[in-house]
């Protein structure tokens, strides 16, 4: 062979190596492509040790009261556990009862608090529903399953652990079981926290502050869960909202606000363990004010004052049913004569002084509650709870955030919105008054006439 051939050879040899390892690599990529991807989930360390550090507002009361405040973390770490480990002491009371919130009712220890077994089988029917694709695998036979699942990971390592079982078992029995974990599904407290932390801390914050990474960005802001105050329940005070209150929030949302409706998101079970999980926010919340107030005003200790403070607190929320605001009579007939009856009361500054407020035309823009520069800017007169502008409703628009059904207004006007200026006025009016002023307010926002 001459030189010159023996050369070109040489010079072809990596074009040929190139062209046959591209090749195999796009038969290699082609062939990975058609095959099903695996369904697993990368292993998870658990979650670090994070102590509670005490709020804000604490920290700043007990300036230069260090042996308090290590006192005061200490025993709310006590009652409470922590962040990712949250459980309750268990009063005596409790005990003789056999109610234990730190279960899952279908454990049977949270018939006290009021949930009976109507209520477990609706948690049931909707599990049922929010996992029956792997329901009907399961009843299918299919050989591969839907799972994991984020924020989930106990539920995950349950269901991977039942699913090496299933030949040990048979089918029916394998069947058996995979009913009884997502039918009865109800998140720990552990795991509820997980979920809560993927699916509520980006606004609510992990604490329940209110003060997540999209929390700036949010008008109104998202709530403080700490304070114990939550506007829109069918309960008076002193009551904290009752179980309904919170999961009708949880399904549908808020409407004028960026809460979300979670109805189609979460499963029942885990959208009842988010309510648990929000409780334990609360009554931890307010049982440190309570401590904190207790230190300022009588110098008791946090570990003195604590079982006082946290029986209350717990009190409050298991007694909400007895304050709970319902329909006893007929609704009265949305007719021109009781929304005129409403629009003279609306407007009475002796009566109803609704117009002080949301202003004669219902615009939101009344004196007492916001100051209009000669410029038409709008300037705020009132503050909430947790201190933020409290604008009243422009009513003209027919969006309630408590709900715009007849009987979600009445709730508004008899009981007020909790933590805002707005008042109840189930002392100064009656009930045929309240309702009259529900008519005309659905009159003036466009709000068709219909059954509460």
């Amino acid at each position: 062979m001459k030189r010159s051939q023996v050369g070109v050879a040489r010079s072809r040899r990596p074009m040929f190596f190139l062209g046959a390892s591209c090749g195999l690599i796009a038969f290699a990529l082609a062939w990975s492509c058609s095959q099903p991807t695996p369904r697993y989930e990368a292993p998870v360390p658990p979650p670090a040790h994070e102590p509670w550090t005490l709020s804000a507002e604490s920290l700043e009361v007990l300036d230069g009261e260090a042996e308090i405040s290590v006192e005061l973390e200490s025993v709310l770490a006590e009652w409470f556990g922590e962040l990712f480990e949250p459980r309750y002491v268990l009063l005596p009371e409790w005990r003789e009862v056999g109610f234990n919130p730190n279960t899952s009712p279908f454990e049977g220890a949270r018939a006290y608090e009021g949930i009976d077994e109507a209520d477990l089988e609706l948690i049931r029917e909707g599990n049922r529903e929010h996992w029956a694709r792997v329901l009907v695998a399961v009843e299918e036979g299919a050989a591969r399953l839907p799972g994991p699942w984020p924020g989930r990971r106990e539920l995950n390592q349950t269901w991977r652990d039942v699913r090496l079982s299933r030949d040990l078992v048979g089918q029916d029995s394998f069947a058996e079981e995979v009913r009884r974990l997502f039918v009865e599904d109800y998140p720990s407290s552990a795991d509820t926290a997980r979920l809560y932390a993927r699916n509520c801390q980006q606004c609510h914050g992990m604490t329940g502050a209110g003060d997540g990474p999209m929390s700036n960005m949010m008008e109104p802001r998202p709530r403080d869960y700490r304070h114990g105050v939550f506007k829109f329940s069918s309960v008076s005070s002193p009551a904290r909202p009752r179980r309904a209150d919170l999961r009708r929030t949880l399904e549908h949302g808020l409407p004028g606000t960026q809460m979300a409706a979670w109805r189609e998101i979460l499963g029942t079970g885990e959208r009842e363990a988010l309510i648990d999980r929000v409780r334990w926010i609360a009554i931890r919340g307010e049982v440190e004010r309570w401590l904190v107030a207790s230190w300022v005003a009588a110098d008791e200790r946090p570990s003195e004052a604590i079982e006082d403070a946290y029986r209350t607190i717990w009190d409050r929320w298991l007694t909400a049913d007895e304050h709970f605001v319902g329909l006893q009579d007929p609704v009265p007939p949305a007719d021109a004569a009781s929304i005129a009856r409403g629009d003279a009361l609306f407007h009475d500054a002796t009566r109803g002084n609704c117009a002080s407020c949301h202003g004669p035309a219902g615009r939101g823009d009344g004196p007492s509650a916001v100051e209009v520069t000669p410029d038409g800017v709008r300037h705020p007169l009132l503050l909430d709870e947790w201190g933020r502008p409290a604008w009243p409703r422009d009513l003209r628009t027919g969006v309630f955030r408590g709900g715009s059904r007849p009987i979600d207004i009445y709730r508004r006007v008899h009981c007020g919105v909790h933590g805002t200026p707005m008042p109840a006025q189930a002392g100064s009016l009656s009930e045929d008054e309240i309702w009259d002023l529900v008519h005309y307010v659905r009159s003036i926002a466009g709000l068709d006439a219909e059954q509460p």
